[in-house]
């Protein structure tokens, strides 16, 4: 089945044509997955984990915080 939004129509892609996948008017049913290792998105089940991104001084990488 194609998955809406990525270009290659796959379940895992490196680029995101459609952004927006839910309705305005009802709860986030899916979320777009992105994996650090493959620097690949896939579209996924449910509403996204809610983070926030910190600058570590100390570091050349960002740390990712998830909110409670």
């Amino acid at each position: 089945m194609p998955v809406p939004g990525l270009k290659d129509k796959s379940m895992s892609s490196a680029t995101i044509d459609r952004l927006i996948i839910n309705s305005p008017y009802t709860e986030p049913s899916r979320h777009w997955r992105y994996a650090r290792e493959t620097r690949a998105f896939s579209l996924a089940e449910g509403r996204c984990i809610a983070v926030k991104i910190v600058d570590d001084r100390g570091s050349e990488s960002l740390k990712v915080v998830e909110v409670a």
